[in-house]
């Protein structure tokens, strides 16, 4: 069974290094799944993605409110062919039937791509086992910099062990990957309690922590990482 890497990020930048990491030894067709609260960082992570496939990060923003975005292709060119990054935000999709129409079977299926995707237990049904996934978590840390520390989990299960073990190694000898303690699967992020598969409030455990969470929303006790875009506002 594939084991689950942990790299400790003290800031923004450091968890987009990690991830431009990551991007290089990515090959087309494959699959990435950030999963992490509100704010955790997965947007930040997917720009350090696109570096690492030679494309501008500055193109890179949150697609939350049109589901899926396309940047590059990049100049890197794995097998010859330059690989473009397609980007969805499940945040906001309340059933398969939400995904019609994008083409996602023929997104996954083409070697030209490489397909992110944040908050992927809303559409866990849909998604193909082998993937690499991460798992972005607030981290302890003393200092003004704490609330940006995250512990970075990632886990290579595309089933190809001599590519396992080259991103294991790349991110061991520039991150200290190290071995993580087990995860025990996806949690509610209001309550923290464990979510089957399938949770039908996913990412929250049930409709009360979903209204509880609409609720930090009004107050506005969460905060963007980013500048909202005009067409956002």
């Amino acid at each position: 069974m594939a084991t689950w890497l942990e790299i400790r990020s003290d800031s923004p930048h450091r968890t987009e290094s990690i991830a431009e990491t990551l991007g290089g030894l990515l090959r087309g067709g494959d699959l990435v799944t950030l999963d992490g609260d509100l704010g955790a960082g997965k947007t930040c992570f997917v720009r350090g993605l696109a570096q690492g496939l030679g494309i501008d990060a500055h193109e890179v923003s949150s697609p939350s409110f049109v589901l899926v975005q396309h940047y590059g292709p990049g100049e890197r060119a794995p097998g010859g062919e330059p690989i473009e990054l397609v980007h969805m935000d499940a945040y906001r999709v309340e059933s398969p039937d939400a995904l019609r129409g994008i083409g996602l079977d023929e997104l996954l299926a083409d070697p030209t791509r490489i397909v992110a995707v944040e908050w992927p237990s809303r559409m866990a049904a849909l998604l193909p086992s082998g993937r690499v996934e991460v798992r972005l978590r607030p981290a302890e840390s003393e200092g003004p910099a704490s609330a940006e520390a995250r512990r970075i989990l990632i886990r290579d299960r595309r089933g190809d062990s001599r590519e396992a073990r080259r991103l294991r190694e790349a991110l061991a000898e520039l991150h200290g990957a190290a071995d993580a303690p087990s995860e025990d699967g996806e949690r509610c992020p209001i309550c923290r309690t464990l979510l089957g598969e399938t949770a039908a409030d996913a990412p929250f455990c049930s409709p009360r922590c979903r209204m509880a969470d609409l609720g930090r929303w009004m107050r506005g006790e969460y905060l963007l990482s980013r500048e909202l875009a005009e067409e956002e506002e």
